[in-house]
């Protein structure tokens, strides 16, 4: 079973600065995550990471839905743009 260990955005929808997401204390036997917090911490933007990521043509469906594009992807401040995500393999 592949496992999302941690990902890291930097730039990306709305984190301009890097922000890393550890999964990595879990347990083995854990199967869902729940991410909390006030509005425009970023939660959404993890969750936009993953399928960005994971999308074989590099898209957000539902920024599709709404005619964005991919220049919406990047931080409107940001120099440097990425999305980071190591898997771990059980």
């Amino acid at each position: 079973m592949i496992k999302i260990k941690k990902i890291k955005l930097k730039g990306f929808r709305g984190i301009l600065n890097e922000k890393e997401l550890d999964c990595s204390n879990s347990s083995s036997s854990t199967n869902s995550l729940v991410l909390y917090g006030r509005n425009s911490t970023g939660k959404t933007s993890f969750v936009d990471g993953i399928e960005w990521f994971l999308s074989p043509e590099s898209q957000i469906d539902w920024l599709q839905r709404d005619q964005a594009r991919e220049g919406s992807y990047p931080h409107h401040e940001a120099t440097e743009s990425y999305v980071e995500i190591i898997f771990n393999i059980n």
